[in-house]
């Protein structure tokens, strides 16, 4: 769709009376009948600028009442921080666990070649390795929520970007702005149409 500022409106309401002009001088030969189609009022006479008067900031306005995708976007950035959360508590953990476990395998290997019984020691490596294991599935988990959840914003913030670009353009090009590109989509900086 096509749209229109109020001056091409009324541009072209002109030339469309002088399209009539032209038309009933044809048909009747007459130039005063064809000079009262010139002095035709425009459709709706006073209230012209209510009927057809264009906002062509409306639609930007329309997207920016839209907070669907906005509560989207804080939700996806919410999970994201949840989980970097979780993330971040269980690493102290798997780094004592990597500790004990590296500490483990050094006395094993120094109890065995001092002969002495490793059995112990190996029951003790076996339980904080399966411990470990469950640890690291969590956290393998939480990175995996982090990394879909940048994902997910990342294409968001794509998807702004060029749906902020089309509205400048118009705007831009119907003069409704006349700020550079770069200046213009500051000021929605934190907002996702």
């Amino acid at each position: 769709m096509k749209l229109y500022t109020e001056k091409q409106v009324k541009e072209l309401l002109e030339t469309q009376k002088g399209n009539c002009y032209v038309a009933v001088l044809n048909e009747t030969k007459n130039e005063e009948i064809a000079g009262m189609a010139m002095l035709a009022p425009l459709p709706a006479g006073e209230q012209f600028d209510q009927m057809y008067g264009i906002d062509v900031t409306e639609l930007i306005h329309e997207d920016l009442a839209d907070k669907e995708l906005q509560e989207n976007y804080n939700s996806f950035k919410r999970s994201k921080e949840s989980a970097k959360t979780s993330y971040n508590s269980l690493v102290p953990k798997l780094n004592s666990y990597i500790d004990r476990i590296v500490n483990l395998k050094e006395l094993i290997v120094s109890l065995s070649m001092q002969g002495l019984s490793t059995e112990t020691a190996v029951k003790r490596l076996a339980k904080l390795d399966d411990n470990f294991t469950k640890l690291s599935k969590r956290a393998d988990f939480y990175k995996t929520e982090m990394d879909k959840q940048d994902l997910l914003i990342k294409k968001y913030e794509d998807w702004n970007e060029r749906k902020l670009f089309m509205h400048w353009k118009y705007l831009s090009l119907l003069k409704a702005i006349d700020e550079p590109w770069l200046d213009w989509k500051q000021g929605y900086k934190d907002t996702i149409l």
